[in-house]
């Protein structure tokens, strides 16, 4: 299975994903192309980048767009994406090249005492190693990439490594932008904002207040809070932050 020529296929699974009409089916395209090596396990991992007034960054938006893993993994992930990120979704955040983790082979990652996060938890559900592939949606650092899940044991996931990292890691940063403007149009289809709710959320992602929006458009606190409320039943969103996020995903707004 390892030296399972996958380069000689690549064009057939581009052209499939090219062909995928939804986000999940251009999920599972790239699940049955990674399990031939033994990478079974596949999160999409998604932030928005916005800046504020003072130029800083955040991640703002649901931390995992799409996954095909073990749901403690997939935990894990939307759990390390807060303050204190979790070391690989820092390294998503920070870096430009894929990382390869051996999680068990010895690892304390195996160990009951292991502090809760994404290699502990992919230790736990059986997983041998994971190779975490950032995909810079702008300038701004946001954890944003693929975390792809092996079965394989230690030796064979390092050999795997060696002779294939970065190929894995351009198919992984395919099956990230097709399954990102897959899910843009699925948000996009039968969803419009009237152009206040657009203004406000593009000035609220600039991380203006609510009482600077308002003073900005010429309206009041409460009718910026109508807006933006519109805006999130539209578009399913929990609130203002994640709005902001959904919206630029779907391409309906611009920062």
């Amino acid at each position: 299975m390892l030296l399972e020529p996958m380069e000689s296929d690549l064009d057939t699974f581009l052209g499939r994903l090219a062909d995928a009409d939804t986000a999940r089916h251009a999920l599972r395209e790239g699940v049955a192309y990674f399990s031939r090596v033994g990478l079974t396990g596949l999160i999409i991992v998604s932030a928005s980048a916005v800046r504020d007034r003072r130029g800083e960054s955040e991640s703002v938006g649901s931390p995992v767009a799409l996954a095909e893993a073990h749901p403690a993994v997939v935990q894990a992930c939307i759990d390390g994406a807060g303050p204190n990120m979790d070391p690989v979704l820092r390294h998503m955040a920070k870096q430009l090249g894929p990382l390869a983790i051996a999680v068990c082979g010895g690892s304390t990652a195996c160990s009951e005492e292991t502090p809760a996060g994404v290699m502990a938890a992919a230790a736990k559900a059986g997983y041998q190693g994971l190779l975490a592939v950032p995909v810079r949606p702008g300038s701004a650092p946001c954890a944003a990439g693929v975390i792809l899940l092996s079965t394989l044991e230690p030796e064979a996931f390092d050999v795997l490594m060696k002779q294939r990292a970065l190929h894995l890691a351009y198919a992984a940063v395919v099956v990230h932008v097709r399954a990102h403007q897959l899910l843009g149009t699925e948000a996009a289809q039968g969803l419009s904002l009237t152009n206040r709710e657009r203004e406000v959320l593009s000035l609220s992602a600039l991380g203006m207040t609510t009482r600077e929006v308002g003073s900005a458009l010429g309206i009041s606190v409460s009718g910026v809070n109508f807006h933006i409320a519109n805006a999130a039943r539209k578009l399913g969103a929990h609130n203002r932050t994640h709005a902001t996020s959904l919206a630029i995903d779907a391409g309906l707004i611009a920062v």
